[in-house]
């Protein structure tokens, strides 16, 4: 009796376990791709300023480290055209295009 209470009870722990890891998966991946879309977002605030002040622009490649995330920028045309800029965070990976006129 005490070993088929124990075999219950293992599997009631196991079973409520399971969807907790799901949903702590589902979670981080939300707070990941949050977090790439703000370093996006923040590329691209970065090259908008140095267009509007004259400065030169990001090269294609160059990586913009923000916090835990990082954002390549993707297509950086020489003047005017579409800018490509990716934000990464962990598996999530967001990407923001703008056209420069």
């Amino acid at each position: 009796m005490l070993v088929t209470l124990l075999s219950l009870s293992t599997l009631l722990v196991v079973a409520t376990a399971r969807p907790s890891a799901e949903d702590a998966y589902t979670a981080v991946l939300r707070v990941e791709t949050i977090r790439a879309f703000y370093a996006a977002e923040g590329a691209v605030q970065v090259l908008l300023l140095a267009a509007a002040e004259g400065d030169a622009l990001p090269i294609e490649g160059e990586v913009l480290p923000v916090g835990t995330a990082a954002a390549p920028f993707v297509v950086v045309p020489s003047d005017t055209g579409e800018v490509i800029v990716e934000g990464r965070a962990g598996a999530a990976q967001r990407r923001i295009s703008l056209l420069i006129e």
